[in-house]
Formats: C-alpha cells, sequence, structure tokens
C-alpha cells in the first residue's frame, strides 16, 4: 500500500480534465488545499510510483508514502474551498 503526499495541508477539492502536452493528451489533476495552494498533475506521475511501490512490496501492512512532483503551483492567498476545470479556451 502507498500514498502520494501532495499537499501539506488537507484537500479541499479536486478536479480532473485532459489537456494535451507536447501534441499528446494527459489526464490532468487540478488539486487545491484549505492554505490557497492550487497544483497540477499528469495522472500518470501520481499512479506510477504507487503501481511500482505495489509490485515490490511484499508486506501487507507496508503503507509508504510518495511524494509527487507538480506540474505547476499557484498560491492564491486565500482559503480555498472548491475547484472546477474545462477545456475550453478563452
Amino acid at each position: 500500500r502507498a500514498s502520494v503526499v501532495c499537499h501539506e495541508n488537507r484537500i479541499k477539492g479536486l478536479s480532473l480534465v485532459d489537456v494535451v502536452l507536447d501534441g499528446v493528451v494527459h489526464a490532468v489533476v487540478v488539486s487545491i488545499s484549505s492554505d490557497g495552494r492550487i497544483k497540477t498533475w499528469k495522472l500518470a506521475d501520481l499512479l506510477d510510483p504507487i503501481c511500482k511501490h505495489a509490485e515490490q512490496s511484499t508486506a501487507s501492512d507496508e503503507v509508504m508514502d510518495l511524494v509527487a512532483e507538480p506540474l505547476a503551483t499557484y498560491n492564491a492567498d486565500v482559503r480555498l474551498t472548491c475547484v472546477a476545470s474545462s477545456t475550453a479556451t478563452f
């Protein structure tokens, strides 16, 4: 078992959107926390370390905290409570 550490504070909202990066469509997770930080992650970057750890793990009670690097981070300097995302361009 494993978990990915994405925020230092409580996560208040998650949203998933498909984004084209370098000509390839990626599932991107947008997360917000109560400290006002908005972060984006490629879903594959979050899942790959967990899957690799699960394949190598032998003890069922072992839990490993993995740290993932976000694609981008923004500090809104306000207490965020929800998030919505869209692929629409303006």
